[in-house]
Parts: C-alpha cells; structure tokens; sequence
C-alpha cells in the first residue's frame, strides 16, 4: 500500500476516533501500524505532520510514535510546539507516547524555555496517565510492572499521580492504582503524600496507602506505620499492612516493640499471626538485643500454648498453631513433645524435624476428605510451607495441587499449586495435566501465565504457544515472566529480550510462535 493510499485511510475516518465502528478502527490501526513500519524514512514522514488535513498528519503521528527513531521523537517535539491548538496537543500525546512506550525520560524530549510545549506536553501527560490507569483492573495484583511504565514521565507524572491520590472525587481504583505507580515512579519522595492518605474516609485508600508505603522498605516510613499499632482505633485495612512493612524491614522503635508482642498474646488469631511474623522479622534484625529477642519468643511460644489449649474450630486452632509454630524458630522440647501429641496432623507435621515422617503425617491433609471451608486458605498455606520446607517428592506435591486446583479454590490458592509445580518432568504431570490445561482459560491471567509455565516446562506445546502470545501482547509482568520461563524450557528456540521495543519483541514472538508450531508439525 503506497504512502497516499495509507494517508487517504487515515483521512477517511471519522476524527473523533470513538466514533468509530470496531471494523474501521481495526482498519485504521493496521494502517497506522504498516505506515509505521512499511512506510516511507523518517525524514520523508515527519513532512506531514504538517499537512493541511488535520486527521493525515495526526495518523502520520500515531505512526511515528510506534518508531524510536531519534528522528520522529524531534519532529514531533517541534510540531507540538508549533502548530495550533488542535494539532499541536495531538502532536504533544504522541511525544509521550513514544516517552512511555519506548522508556525514554521526558526531560529530555522537552527543550527548556518554550512554555507552550511544556503546558500542551503536560496535558498529554495528565490524559495518558489518566487512560493508562483507567485501563487497569484490581490494583496491586498482576500491574507491578505496568506502573512501571509511568516512570518515563519522570517529576511530571509524579505530580499528576498525587493529584488523583489527594483528589477524592476521582474512582477510588483510579486512585488506588495512583498510590502504586507513585511509589514506582517517585520512590521515598511519595511518603508524605501516601502518610496523608492514611486519614482518608474510604477503607480501602486507606489499605493501599499503607501497604504502597510498606514497600518502600523506608525506616521513617515503617516507624509512621508502626506508631499506628498504639493507638486504640485503627482499623485492620491499616493494621495488617503495618504489620507487613514491619515484617519486609524489621525495623521498628521499642514502644512498637512491645504493643506487636501484646497483639502477638491478645489478638484475634489471623492478626495474631500477622504480629507473630512481624515480631519474629524484628527479633532476626535486633539478633544482638538478647532481652528483645528472649521477650519476643516467649511472646510467639506462649500464644502457640494458647493456641493448643483454646477450645475454638479444632481445624482452625490446628492451622494457626502450626503456622505459629512455623514463625516462632527454635521452641522448646517440652512445646514440640506437646504438639506431636496433638489430635491434628497440622500441628504434629509442623512439630516434626525429620522430613520423612513430617511427610508422612502430613499426607492426609493433602487431599482432605471433608472440606476445610472458611479455614482451607489456611490449610494452603501451611501444606505449602511444609511442603517446601522438608523437599516433598513430586507425588505429595501432586496430591495436594490435585486439591486446590479446582474452581473453587480462591485464584491466591490455585496460583500458590501452579508455582509449586514448575519444573515438574513431564512423566510426572501427566495425571494432572488435565486439570492444569483447565487452568490456560482461568479468568485471571497470572493463573493462564502459572500454568502455561508448568506444561512448558514439563514439555507440554500448549504452554509454549501460549508464553510465545504472552510475550507478542503481554502486559509487561507477563512478558518477563513468559521469556524466562521459555528461555529455561526450550534451549533450541532464540531467546526474547522482554526489554526490546514493543515492534521488535512482536516480531520475535512472531517467529517463536512459527518455530514452535513447525516443531509441533515435524513431530
């Protein structure tokens, strides 16, 4: 298709790009995306960002967007500075797309002293973080790396991220999806704005500000956290993220100290649990305080006492006994004697050192008869630790991924079995392999990526069809994650570097995905 031909599609449409049909849509992006790669050199295209039809030269920019050129990125800084309103903020989005896509600082595509490419480069900047969030589901979960995205932008999207934090019109998962991205793009410079969010009316602003400041692993930021656990009203949406930055730092003040070994003793179970991790985490980094470290394991040892003697659900008394004992490191012989006495195999398994016999106590809870219900998140877990800790055999790990796998299982607890059997050989999955295919269509896509990483390491083609699609569409996470687990699976296909420009990565993936199939018909 020549240049005109290219241009006339761009032209035809309509200008409001919304209001077109899907099919012309369709049509117009293939034309974008052959001008951009078929399409005549820079120097020639970059000519018509100033043609006399606004929509020509405005696909014209779109094209160049797709390309890293040096070149592009010039020309259409200068349009964006030059031309009228309309053209020159199109002009201006482009830029910084090419700034985000491509990772390059947009400092250094705005020439200093020009007001109007500053202003018109800021409002392109406020509609793409405002489209980029918009696009994203469940904060946190699955979008570390799409935050990172935003970095590009530099102080620019640092200033506008705190806009739609502080602003409490904006959608709450707009704004919870700004604490990430801030933390991404702003680093220790995003406390003071995640500190105040800490007072907002809505729970859970209030849980994703406080676990974002949790993950910049900062002193002051943690010593903010943990000054919450004193006071009388607080919430759990802030509680359990403080106990989780203390935990990841395990840095905290004596008085802080002194109220996680209080909750350790008097809290409810699952915040009891919370502390027990967090005040162990503090009793590993003061190692030298000996009175710190003997107050903090009597504090875990005696509420694992508790714990045994409580008449509370025997299956979830079982369960927080074990991971108790799990967190409290070394316990005294006479406790453990008293655990392996224990009517639940939970609690003797995590009482047992030697790894066959924990195993072997182990195995009737791997496949459970009679459903855990509400406690079977807790069954997960502590199958999984023991299961690692003590180097289960393939079979064990089998049985228990047999029994989580299912749809009723949370997406926490089916993606927990799929990571437990990565490099699985292939002999060994093969009476699971049905229930693990199942997973490629789950709703969530780190469970479709889990599992394709299972059946590609254990030699299953399925997975490697689908990592080579993670890797041509992916959002970031999943184009790191598909390489890798290629790259470790199938030594006779090139590796894909997740950091090259997206129209190279696809190109690669596209050649992947050919090898493969070709594979797939010699076999």
């Amino acid at each position: 298709m020549s240049i005109l031909a290219l241009c006339f599609v761009v032209w035809a449409a309509p200008f409001d790009a919304a209001a077109l049909s899907a099919e012309a849509r369709a049509v117009r992006e293939a034309a974008i995306l052959q001008l951009a790669h078929d399409g005549p050199p820079t120097r020639q295209l970059t000519a018509y960002l100033r043609d006399e039809n606004a929509r020509v030269a405005i696909g014209v920019a779109q094209a160049l967007r797709l390309r890293s050129d040096p070149r592009a990125l010039l020309a259409l800084a200068e349009a964006a500075d030059r031309l009228e309103e309309e053209r020159g903020l199109a002009m201006a989005e482009a830029l910084v797309g090419v700034a985000l896509d491509h990772e390059v600082p947009l400092r250094d595509l705005v020439v200093p002293h020009a007001p109007l490419l500053h202003r018109r480069v800021e409002t392109a900047l406020r509609r793409e973080v405002y489209r980029h969030l918009g696009t994203l589901t469940r904060p946190q979960w699955d979008h570390a790396e799409d935050y990172r995205r935003l970095l590009a932008g530099g102080e620019r999207a640092a200033r506008v991220l705190r806009e739609i934090i502080l602003d409490g019109d904006r959608p709450e998962r707009m704004r919870a999806h700004a604490c990430w991205a801030l933390v991404r793009v702003d680093g220790r410079g995003s406390r003071d704005t995640l500190l105040a969010v800490l007072q907002d009316p809505f729970p859970q602003m209030r849980w994703h500000a406080s676990a974002a400041l949790g993950s910049l692993s900062s002193r002051k930021a943690t010593e903010r956290l943990a000054g919450l656990l004193d006071r009388e009203r607080v919430d759990k949406q802030t509680r359990s993220p403080a106990l989780t930055a203390i935990r990841a730092t395990g840095a905290v003040s004596k008085r802080a100290y002194v109220h996680l070994q209080r909750l350790v003793r008097t809290a409810k179970l699952d915040l009891a649990v919370q502390a027990a991790s967090a005040l162990r985490a503090c009793v590993r980094k003061n190692e030298g305080n000996a009175e710190l470290r003997k107050k903090g394991e009597e504090a875990i040892r005696y509420r694992v006492l508790l714990v045994l003697t409580a008449k509370g659900p025997a299956v979830g008394d079982a369960g927080y006994a074990a991971l108790f004992a799990l967190d409290a490191g070394p316990l005294p012989e006479s406790l453990l004697e008293r655990m392996r006495g224990h009517a639940h195999p939970l609690v003797q398994a995590a009482a047992t050192k030697d790894p066959a016999d924990a195993l072997a106590i182990l195995r009737p809870v791997l496949t459970p008869e009679q459903s855990w219900g509400s406690y079977e998140p807790l069954r997960v877990k502590v199958c999984d630790l023991l299961l690692r800790r003590h180097g289960a055999d393939w079979a064990d790990k089998l049985a228990f991924a047999r029994s989580v796998l299912g749809d009723h299982n949370t997406f926490a607890q089916r993606r927990t079995a799929l990571r437990l059997l990565q490099g699985i050989p292939r002999c060994e999955l093969d009476p699971l392999v049905a229930q693990v295919k199942r997973r490629l269509t789950d709703p969530r896509e780190s469970i479709q990526v889990a599992a394709a990483v299972v059946l590609s390491r254990a030699g299953h083609r399925e997975g490697d069809l689908i990592l080579a699609t993670a890797i041509y569409d992916g959002a970031p996470w999943r184009v790191r994650t598909a390489a890798d687990a290629l790259r470790l699976a199938r030594s006779d296909l090139p590796a894909v570097d997740p950091r090259l420009p997206p129209a190279e990565r696809r190109a690669q993936a596209q050649r992947l995905r050919a090898r493969i199939l070709a594979a797939d018909d010699g076999e």
